[in-house]
């Protein structure tokens, strides 16, 4: 299947294999900018939203059921560093909550 087909609607198959694997393989990063001290704090919220609006998406979602394992190693491998600070914790399974439509553990805070 060529990457750059586009799918009915005009979205294109980023939300299919192999794509979906890397989008949300990057699914924890705006998690790490909300919690960096050294990102200037007016960009927080701005990871914030782009971390909502991608975990939001339906189209995301019904990959992210399609490859339910894509999902479980991108978590699971943000999870298991050994240097992970716990502050990024809840926002990362809030982030995996909202891409599973399943109800939140708090509101998303930087």
């Amino acid at each position: 299947m060529d990457p750059m087909s586009v799918l009915p609607g005009g979205h294109q198959d980023v939300f299919c294999t192999p794509h979906l694997s890397l989008l949300v393989g990057a699914t924890p990063t705006p998690v790490f900018l909300e919690h960096a001290p050294h990102v200037p704090a007016e960009l927080r919220p701005r990871a914030v939203a782009l971390r909502d609006a991608a975990c939001g998406s339906v189209e995301l979602r019904q990959g992210v059921y399609r490859d339910l394992n894509a999902v479980r190693g991108a978590f699971d491998k943000s999870l298991q560093h050994d240097a992970l600070d716990e502050s990024p914790v809840v926002p990362l399974m809030d982030a995996l909550r909202l891409i599973l439509n399943v109800t939140r553990t708090g509101m998303s805070t930087y």
